[in-house]
């Protein structure tokens, strides 16, 4: 048997795996589910019953199964050129509503959102087909009033219908109350009655400079006002934030720059190229979130994760 995950220090799985962006829900059968970009047109799904242990149930999902792709290859044959074939980037996976939900982008401008029976996505469903249109890294949040909103460009909400055939109002920009967010890799949850916006962003605030960091934002309502940016962990941009079966806090986290051990990269980085003190694979990264003052508070437990640099755009 598995032994628990520390709580004090990262722990680093899956090293002969290559992933982006790793994103872990809990399914209705209580599994922790892992997807992640993979670098090809496919959406990996892996299972675990212990955050360790994982298994991998496939690649059934691909754009090919978009009964759109055809339209894709067609309007972006110059695109194509450049950036060779395509390319599923950022996905994530859900089960909402009694069923599965999965939204992605790619390198040809396009997302998509699709449903499924299964966390496989082996059948899918399209229920706004091409129109969902080009959303960069989309996430989805549900609201503790069953509303289900779409969180994407780092960032802007918008609400979408129950059956997910499409949107209801116009988007709605928002922004921490000092300055932007960052880049990409947003996702809000909620704690209590407040709202907790994460966002992504490089420590120089320049793309590929610095380190790839977490930061978060607070407010009492989706669409804001939201609190000044605060830093919640370094190296750690586009995690998932994600509680677990015993109620514990972690953050995926994953290698993007050139490596360096986190001793060197609490040294000190160049500041002119990007840096990570993640290795290939999948980390998890114990959190502490917790409720003070009227406010939320998030903490890295891994004092490697806990501090920004000294290259770091913004003091904290």
């Amino acid at each position: 048997m598995a032994q628990e995950l520390s709580r004090t220090q990262a722990t680093h799985l899956l090293a002969n795996t290559w992933m982006r962006d790793p994103y872990i829900v809990i399914g209705p059968d209580q599994h922790y589910y892992l997807t992640y970009t993979n670098g090809k047109m496919e959406m990996p799904v892996w299972r675990s019953t212990n955050l360790q242990d994982w298994e991998k149930l496939g690649e059934d999902y691909n754009m090919k199964k978009l009964s759109y792709y055809q339209n894709i290859l067609n309007s972006q044959k110059e695109l194509i050129k450049e950036r060779g074939e395509a390319k599923l980037w950022a996905p994530e996976i859900y089960y909402i509503n009694q069923q599965w939900v999965a939204v992605h982008t790619s390198n040809l401008k396009q997302s998509s959102i699709i449903t499924s029976s299964s966390p496989e996505f082996e059948n899918i469903s399209e229920p706004m087909k091409q129109e969902f249109g080009l959303k960069h890294d989309p996430s989805l949040f549900q609201d503790t009033d069953g509303k289900i909103w779409l969180i994407n460009k780092c960032a802007e909400i918008q609400q979408l219908k129950p059956d997910f055939t499409g949107f209801i109002g116009k988007p709605v920009a928002i922004h921490p109350a000092n300055r932007k967010m960052g880049h990409e890799g947003c996702q809000i949850i909620k704690i209590g009655n407040k709202y907790v916006w994460f966002g992504t962003a490089w420590s120089k605030d320049t793309l590929r400079k610095g380190t790839y960091n977490l930061y978060y934002a607070t407010a009492d309502k989706i669409e804001g006002p939201y609190s000044n940016r605060k830093f919640a962990g370094r190296c750690l941009g586009h995690g998932t934030i994600f509680k677990d079966k015993n109620g514990n806090w972690w953050c995926t986290a994953f290698l993007n720059g050139d490596y360096k051990s986190p001793t060197e990269v609490n040294k000190g980085v160049n500041p002119n190229i990007a840096t990570s003190m993640n290795k290939q694979g999948l980390t998890l990264v114990p959190m502490s979130i917790e409720i003070k003052d009227n406010d939320i508070v998030v903490k890295t437990l891994d004092p490697q994760y806990a501090q920004p640099g000294a290259e770091e755009n913004q003091k904290f």
